[in-house]
């Protein structure tokens, strides 16, 4: 017997005999719960969070038909706009997946819509119309009801990690750290994009080179995002060799660029103001932000690869059954 739980990780409720019910639901992406065993703080952040961002997705794009599109303020409405959708993916896939550190990310992403709206209704005194009024009134009333909200909903969560894991400590923990893992790729992903945006703004601006390294750029993000995902559930110490590689690739551009922006800006005869500032801070702030995010992405994507072979990867992400694992178990005796 203690063979068998030294392989399979540990009994799970399956494994138990006792199951779920309708509480939880398989899907393509794994286990996630159903709408109707949602607790009430759930289903009010749900809502809350819908409301609120579809609300400012609509004001958002109606913004978009009247702006021209080379003006920062063109710009920033589509990182606005990305943000936005990271938003909501962050409060429907962290919910019924009871992703916890998705709903952090959902926090962090809300905070920074929210200092945007704030930060930008200041600073252009005149250019304050009633879209840009509603906006700020819809954001500052909701955004931090949703993040009270959210708060709630991550500090109940624990059941749908039971029934994927089981009891024991040492899958709980490697479990943690995959979800974790998931919520900084996406993060880092949704701030690569967003730092994109911001740089392609000055497209004319960019040398031949530059606009190369941004498409190859762009290319990389994609392969990052996909790799961390299919190495935790392969368990592929190859494909976290070759994130790793790969991790350094936007770091080394981001730093380039602040050098770049801070030579251009020191020694430019005429200073910017207004938004085209704003545009260059912004840069500045969200390439700070992607550096700490995509250092704190390799020590977790560290901790993860620690724990391969543990038996995560057949509990969670069902790469052999556990029937099958018992199988082998007894096979042996």
């Amino acid at each position: 017997m203690e063979d068998v739980v030294e392989e399979s990780g540990g009994p799970s409720l399956a494994d138990l005999g006792i199951t779920a019910g309708a509480s939880t639901q398989k899907t393509a992406i794994g286990k996630t719960k159903v709408y109707d065993k949602l607790t009430l703080w759930e289903k009010l952040f749900l809502f809350s969070s819908l409301v609120s961002f579809a609300t400012v997705l609509g004001l958002t794009i109606q913004r978009l038909t009247v702006l021209q599109p080379s003006s920062p303020d063109f710009t920033f409405a589509l990182v606005l706009l990305l943000n936005i959708a990271f938003c909501l993916y962050y409060a429907f896939n962290g919910v019924f997946r009871e992703r916890e550190f998705e709903l952090y990310a959902f926090i962090a992403a809300s905070v920074i819509v929210l200092f945007y709206v704030i930060i930008e209704f200041i600073i252009h005194p005149k250019q304050r119309s009633g879209y840009k009024i509603a906006r700020l009134v819809v954001i500052c009333v909701l955004a931090p009801i949703d993040i009270g909200l959210c708060w709630k909903s991550a500090q109940e969560f624990g059941w749908l990690e039971f029934n994927i894991v089981g009891a024991t400590e040492v899958l709980q923990t490697a479990y943690r750290t995959v979800c974790r893992l998931s919520a900084l790729l996406n993060f880092d992903l949704q701030l690569q994009f967003s730092l994109l945006i911001l740089i392609v703004s000055n497209f004319t601006q960019l040398s031949t080179l530059e606009k190369v390294v941004i498409g190859l750029g762009v290319a990389i993000a994609v392969i990052m995002f996909i790799l961390g995902y299919i190495a935790v559930q392969i368990e592929s110490v190859i494909m976290v060799i070759i994130f790793i590689i790969l991790s350094v690739c936007e770091p080394g551009y981001i730093v380039y660029k602040f050098a770049k922006t801070i030579v251009f800006l020191t020694y430019r005869v005429v200073p910017k103001e207004g938004s085209a500032l704003i545009l260059d801070i912004s840069i500045f702030v969200v390439g700070t932000i992607a550096l700490i995010v995509r250092l704190v992405l390799i020590f977790v994507m560290n901790q993860a690869y620690r724990n391969f072979g543990k038996g995560l990867k057949d509990k969670s992400f069902g790469c052999c059954t556990t029937d099958t694992s018992l199988a082998r178990t007894k096979n042996r005796h």
